[in-house]
């Protein structure tokens, strides 16, 4: 009985370990120092969470209705407003980066061939002397991994670069 007991202790200690490895390895790989990634769910984009809740009239199964005070009601509109943006550290795609000569206009080419094919923001800006496109708000490099790889077949020398990061709510 000690022994099956000892096995049992052991192979958990091993797992627990390998797992451990696991999880320092691919802390290493996204980056040990990024913030706690906040899931966000983009339907309630610009909504309130009171304006989606069923309701029978729309065709729902249910009605939710919620009992609250007006004055409750308006300073909960007021916090969600004062907090419609934000900007964090994140990760973003550098699309275009040059200085020379026809710099200009070859930035406002690549911004209007990524529009054209992706529905991620671009932002286009000239830091002296050079003008630059970035695409995309990634909490981590992890979702921006998944964009750069798409993005690498029409502009061949993007690269992912650490921004600051708009969040719109």
């Amino acid at each position: 009985m000690k022994k099956i007991i000892l096995v049992i202790i052991a192979a958990s200690l091993s797992f627990f370990c390998r797992a451990q490895i696991l999880e320092e390895r691919d802390s290493l790989l996204a980056g040990v120092n990024e913030a706690p990634v906040v899931a966000l769910d983009s339907s309630l984009v610009g909504r309130s969470i009171f304006s989606v809740m069923p309701n029978r009239n729309n065709g729902d199964d249910a009605t939710v209705s919620v009992n609250q005070s007006d004055e409750i009601a308006k300073a909960f509109a007021d916090k969600v407003e004062a907090n419609t943006f934000k900007e964090v550290g994140g990760y973003r795609i550098r699309i275009y980066f040059s200085n020379a000569q026809n710099a200009r206009e070859e930035s406002l080419a690549a911004v209007a061939r990524f529009k054209e094919k992706y529905q991620y923001p671009v932002y286009h800006s000239y830091v002296n002397p050079n003008f630059k496109v970035t695409v995309g708000d990634f909490h981590n490099k992890s979702e921006a991994l998944g964009l750069l790889e798409r993005v690498k077949r029409d502009f061949p020398s993007a690269f992912i670069v650490k921004e600051n990061i708009s969040l719109r709510y």
